[in-house]
């Protein structure tokens, strides 16, 4: 079918107009979002610690040693685990960890504005262990004969050590992610009243540490019984 040069000429120019009003209100959005976006930092950065996600874990920490010789008996080498000296012991132990969002240093460089759209940069997730507890009462241990009972000292060192298993498992957990999607359905209602178009918004993290790491991210210190811990 031919269209009509005179035709042909009309969608030409009813094209440019409706391009050309695009435009303009694009423009217009931007200079909207400049003049609202100090507002949106100070709202932002009055949620500081931005806590979104968190695991409560329980764990039973079980440890095993005994008394053995070594050495060596007519050019052969010996290890031999001594008769009654074995112990062992169980211990119960809860823990809290909670992801969060770090929002104190965010100013105008964490946001980009390309006409009416906009996105937000933030950091990464932390991990905080906020708290632990050992559930004394219901700890269960075996000593045999020829040993002595577990010192303060290692009791200590194998709750730690239950501590430091709890987290390790945090890698093998999507807590990162969930953290990122909490955060973000947090601060959508938060950027909706400042005055910008959420369907114009995107927000994106810094990349996740390898899961693995995430002790690197954690805070070092923990809560039990009210009394603070450095791990």
């Amino acid at each position: 079918m031919i269209i009509p040069v005179n035709i042909k000429w009309l969608v030409t120019v009813l094209t440019a107009a409706t391009m050309a009003a695009c435009s303009t209100d694009e423009k217009k959005q931007e200079e909207i979002n400049r003049n609202s976006l100090p507002q949106l930092i100070n709202q932002i950065q009055r949620c500081s610690k931005l806590y979104t996600t968190e695991v409560k874990a329980h764990k039973i920490i079980t440890y095993y040693d005994n008394k053995s010789i070594s050495g060596s008996v007519l050019g052969m080498k010996i290890n031999t685990e001594l008769p009654m000296s074995g112990r062992k012991i169980a211990i119960p132990l809860d823990a809290t960890l909670k992801a969060y969002i770090d929002l104190s240093n965010f100013n105008e460089f964490n946001v980009s504005l390309n006409g009416d759209k906009m996105e937000i940069m933030l950091p990464e997730p932390g991990v905080e262990l906020t708290s632990s507890k050992v559930d004394h009462k219901n700890i269960r241990h075996h000593v045999d004969l020829l040993r002595g009972r577990f010192s303060d000292e290692e009791l200590t060192r194998i709750e730690n050590n239950g501590r430091n298993a709890i987290i390790e498992e945090m890698g093998r957990m999507d807590i990162m992610e969930k953290a990122q999607q909490s955060a973000t359905k947090t601060l959508m209602p938060i950027i909706e009243k400042c005055g910008f178009d959420c369907q114009n918004v995107t927000i994106t993290y810094g990349p996740i540490t390898k899961k693995m790491d995430i002790r690197t991210l954690l805070e070092n210190t923990a809560i039990e019984n009210g009394k603070q811990i450095v791990r």
